[in-house]
């Protein structure tokens, strides 16, 4: 599983198309969404998305959609990473604030607990506990 705070840091490097297609990403997200706050769009900016998803091209990790990241033997879909205005709609919605602990459990890619970490501020309180290889073994 892969650190959040070490993500949200820059632990793991920033490329130039990535960064221009995240930037373009977000700016259609706040555009289609102006009731968003500041700091979920500032959390949004700041989360390389496609850390989450290395084996997805950047061009389709960076669109405001959920991507598929796993498909089961018939090639149905079983996981997928978020659609990103919607995280970030439902972030606001938590009306997350600063020092606040924050406990994510889920059975994916991983990609919504930076979000968390970066909203509230909280590197040391962000915590995630993942189920992807028992939904693995499942299908």
């Amino acid at each position: 599983m892969l650190d959040s705070y070490a993500i949200v840091s820059g632990v793991t490097g920033h490329d130039t198309t990535a960064t221009r297609l995240r930037a373009a990403m977000v700016d259609r997200v706040a555009r289609d969404f102006p009731h968003l706050t500041a700091k979920t769009l500032k959390a949004l900016r700041q989360v390389p998305r496609h850390a989450f998803v290395p084996e997805i091209d950047l061009e389709t990790v960076y669109i405001d959609d959920a991507v598929v990241t796993r498909r089961d033997g018939d090639g149905r879909s079983i996981s997928s990473i978020s659609q990103p205005s919607l995280v970030v709609q439902m972030l606001d919605m938590l009306e997350l604030r600063p020092g606040l602990r924050v406990l994510e459990i889920g059975a994916g890619t991983g990609g919504s607990c930076p979000y968390l970490v970066t909203v509230t501020d909280s590197s040391r309180h962000g915590m995630r506990w993942g189920i992807k290889d028992r939904v693995r073994s499942a299908s």
